[in-house]
Order: C-alpha cells, then structure tokens, then sequence
C-alpha cells in the first residue's frame, strides 16, 4: 500500500496493485520456489505477456483520461483527477509538509534562507485546460501570504530555454538600470518566472492582468457594430472578410492565398516562396490587407478603458517605452514568432513577450516561411502612438536601450555561454535538421556548428554589425535549399524591394565604407527600416498577422 500524499493517481495505484498479484498469481504459492525453478526462456515469456496487459489496461486508463478532459465544461478538469496529492495538499494541517513556492529564488534574490519564501498552503480544485497544441493547464495557488499565484503547467516543451532566456533578460535590465539615460526613464523590459520540472515538462508564471494582443484586436472587431468600423465600410460586410473570432482566421486565409500556399503541404512551401514569389503582387495584396483594419484599431482597443487625458498619455508611454526595449533586447537574443498571441497587453499598456521558443534566430533559419524581420513593428503596432511620429519616439529610445547592452557586451556574453555549454534537447534537435548533416558530420559536430553559429550571431548584434548582414547569414543557413539560394529573398533581406525608402543603397554605401561597426543610432535606424520594409512583411506567413 502507498503513503498518502505519494502524488500517484488512483488508476496507477490499481495497476500497480493488480501487477503484484498477476506476479504473485504467475509463480504460485511457493513463490521462491517457483522462482528459483523458473528458466529464463519461461521468465521472458511471463514478464513479456503481463507487460503487454499490463501495457493495454494503461492505455484504456488513458484513453479514459483524455475523454474525460474533452467532456470537462468550460475547459475546467478536477485536479483531483490528475494529482491526489495536490488535491489534497493542506498547508495548514500541522504535519511538517511544507512546500515552497515556486521562483521566489527570482523575485527575492537577497532572501537569507527559504524560511523566507511563501509556501503553499493549497491548490484550487479545479484545473483551466488552455485550447492551445500541447492542451496546458492553468494552475492556482494560495499561498502563506494570503496570495492567489496563477501557474501554466506546460508539457511538450524544453523549458530550459524559456528560462534561460528570462535569466538573460534579467542580466539585460541590470544593464539598463545602470545607464543613467535608461534609469532615468525607467527602461526594463518584463521578465517572469520559469520553472523546468524536467527536459519535457516545467511551470511558468502566468502574468496576471494582461491580455493578449490578439485579442484586444479581436474586441475591437467584435465592437465594430458601435462605429469603430464605420469609416471605412459596413460591419457586416467587415465581419465577413474578418471573422470576429479572430482576425488571423479570414485575413490570413486570403493571404496565404495570395502568397499561394493555401493549397500547399507545408513541406513544399520553402520551395514555393524561394522559386515562385511574384513581389510586386505580394506588396499590391499586403496593401489589400492592411486597408482592411482601420488604423487605429488597437489604439481604440488600448485607450477605450482611459477616462482621463492622463491616463491616456501615461498608457501610450509605458507603451512605446516597453515596445521599444522590447524590441532591441529580443532583436539581441534573435526572439522571432511574434505574432499577436505571443505578446501580452497589461493594463497600463507594458507590453510583454511570451513562448521563446524560437530564439537565436531560428525563426528565419528553420521554418518553411521564414521570418525576415527582426521584430514585429506593424501598421497596427505603430498606429497606437498616433498622431505622434512613432519612428522618431521609438528610436530615440531604442539607441538609448542599445547603447547600454552594446556597452556591458562582455557580461552579456556570459549570461548567454550557458547556451553553448550545455544545448537544450531543442537545440539538439534543431542542429539534426540542419542541412549541415549532408555534408557528412556527426551529430556532435553537427551540434557544435550550429551552437556557434547561433553564438557568432549574437556577438555580430552586440558589436554592431549591419543587421542586413547578420540575416543574410543566417539564411545562408536555412534548412531549405530553395529559401538558401533563394535571389528573391536574399534581395528581400536587403532591401531591393522596399517601395518607401533606399534602405538597400544605404546598406551597400556602408559595405563601401572603411568602419567595421555601425554607431547605435545608425544600428536603430536601420532595424526599424527593415521590420516596417512593406515587401518583407508582405512575405510573412499569413498567420504572423503582418497587417495587423
């Protein structure tokens, strides 16, 4: 029999039980006896056939499991259900459990001992499944403080690298604060706990009064019957280009028809855009979509709850401020999938990244659609800080931002060593589907090449080389041969395309020129040009949203 508290299931507890006496029922009464008899042909064959029971009775506890998740209402499923222990788990009762909150180690650095840390005294009975891929659950704890804290258990994924990254964002604030320029306004960007259980399951801080940015656009859309459309066309007719459920749906359908690949299997879809992309339809298509959101929905979205001109001009600062060092610190570490559910909204209009998943750049190097931005500065992005010129105010912040992480290099460089010195199982599996594996290297060389390549990118950023060069190399290393040697993208990347501005002459006069690095200002000049390039968002996957 099992200890309460032991954190097994009731169903593992009978299977556990049930195999003793299957064992027990196998080797008779005289058990040793038996035993000592048994040969090892015989012994095979009785341990193969009660692993195969055995291995069927789990699977239709399983399959229980998951019916019983799909029928749960409102996504909510007992925690009971999944872990006894927690269900169970009483911080109060007086028996010497005590179980410390997690990543207080984080928030309270100068802690003398964990005597200090909140502990938990019970979980909520009921778990919040998300309708995300991987099906996570949102987790609540009550604390010894009298606290609520919100956990995301997240299964499927490598943690490791979400956490490192927050450790970097940390050592980047403390650069930050240490620059008076950056201290004096304020300039951090928003960092939160993560906690890797193992190399496939880890908890992450859930962000409380937030919203994703999707949807706050989604709201907007679905208000678009009290006027906030009306300037432009019917609502009706608006919601039957735009469903309101999100406006990823339709609109990315159409793009992606118009990119040519809403019939396409995704493998093929490289060799589509690096072979096939006709440009000039793409950006007259892209200019289609982005006249189809007025362009101050999200501004509408944001300042809808703001009754003052106060709390307006304050909520557009902590907007553009976090939008700009956010933007710089994950241009550094090459944080790419930034669509509109990967950054969070607060209230007071911080914006927050989420799910870093593709860093180090390989977002461009190893999708099929590769990312050619290096970060995400859209018209409904810009729009908010109207009527305001948004590149002048972004700008000025974001050399401010750069200056201070190009200025502490070295202990940046360090932070991130851990990245090579120990890959996470992500990055081993990324540098197996590298096309460097054809040339004939092991695994392990493989690896290697790939750690340093990601690490040669980010000294390239932090030394201020052009940011046309640093993507051009990376493509240089996509996974697809047709994106490789792709013209068209390689003149994307530079700029040939762009309708606005001679971003690609200003790259070659400096390929021309004699200083190897480019001054911070010149560096911010040049991103900014490159994420609002028309062409290279029109050359997006649909569901990046880069009209929005």
């Amino acid at each position: 029999t099992s200890k309460r508290g032991d954190g097994r299931s009731p169903a593992a507890k009978r299977l556990q039980v049930e195999a003793i006496w299957r064992v027990i029922r196998q080797l008779g009464e005289g058990g040793n006896l038996a035993l000592a008899e048994l040969t090892p042909k015989k012994a095979l064959e009785m341990f193969t056939l009660l692993r195969k029971e055995l291995k069927i009775r789990s699977d239709k506890e399983l399959e229980f499991l998951k019916a019983s998740l799909q029928k749960s209402k409102n996504g909510d499923q007992k925690l009971g259900d999944v872990s006894p222990f927690l269900a169970e788990f009483d911080g109060d009762s007086g028996d010497g459990q005590q179980i410390v909150i997690p990543g207080q180690h984080l928030t309270r650095p100068n802690a003398a001992s964990e005597d200090e840390f909140e502990t938990l005294v019970s979980v909520d009975p009921l778990l919040r499944m998300m309708m995300s891929v991987r099906k996570p659950c949102r987790l609540k704890m009550r604390s010894s403080h009298g606290k609520e804290l919100w956990w995301l258990v997240k299964g499927g994924e490598d943690l490791r690298q979400d956490e490192r990254v927050q450790q970097v964002l940390r050592t980047m604030n403390f650069a930050l604060q240490n620059e008076r320029q950056c201290a004096q306004r304020r300039l951090v960007v928003h960092t939160f706990a993560v906690v890797p259980a193992s190399a496939r399951v880890g908890l992450v801080e859930w962000v409380q009064d937030t919203r994703p940015l999707a949807e706050l656009l989604d709201e907007s859309l679905k208000n678009a019957n009290v006027g906030i459309l009306s300037h432009r066309q019917p609502a009706s007719e608006m919601n039957k280009k735009v469903r309101t459920s999100s406006p990823s749906d339709s609109l990315g359908h159409e793009y992606s028809k118009r990119l040519g690949l809403d019939s396409l299997d995704p493998k093929h879809a490289g060799k589509h855009v690096g072979k096939h992309v006709d440009v000039p339809r793409l950006l007259v298509g892209y200019a289609e979509s982005v006249k189809q959101l007025p362009p101050d929905l999200l501004r509408l979205a944001l300042m809808r709850k703001s009754q003052t001109a106060r709390m307006e001009f304050e909520l557009r600062d902590h907007y553009s401020q976090t939008l700009a060092t956010m933007n710089v610190c994950h241009y550094i570490l090459g944080i790419g999938d930034r669509h509109t559910s990967n950054t969070l909204v607060a209230s007071n209009g911080a914006l927050i990244g989420i799910d870093f998943g593709h860093a180090f750049g390989v977002a461009t190097q190893l999708v099929p659609i590769p990312e050619l931005m290096p970060f995400r500065l859209t018209p409904q992005t810009l729009g908010v800080l109207a009527p305001l010129d948004a590149h002048s105010l972004l700008k000025r912040t974001m050399t401010f931002v750069m200056a201070a992480l190009r200025k502490n290099r070295e202990l940046l460089k360090q932070t991130m060593r851990i990245f090579i010195d120990d890959p996470t199982l992500d990055w081993k599996q990324f540098a197996q589907k590298n096309e460097q594996t054809e040339s004939g290297q092991t695994v392990e060389e493989d690896l290697e090449t790939f750690t340093s390549m990601k690490w040669e990118g980010v000294c390239q950023k932090l030394d201020g080389v052009h940011p046309t060069d640093v993507m051009l190399a990376e493509i240089k290393t996509q996974q697809n041969v047709w994106i490789r040697t792709s013209v068209v993208v390689q003149e994307l990347v530079q700029g040939k395309h762009d309708p606005r501005s001679d971003r690609f002459g200003k790259w070659q006069a400096w390929k021309e020129g004699s200083a190897p690095f480019l001054p911070e200002s010149v560096q911010v000049e040049a991103l900014v040009a490159h994420a609002t390039d028309p062409a290279v968002l029109a050359h997006t996957w649909g569901g990046w949203s880069p009209w929005a």
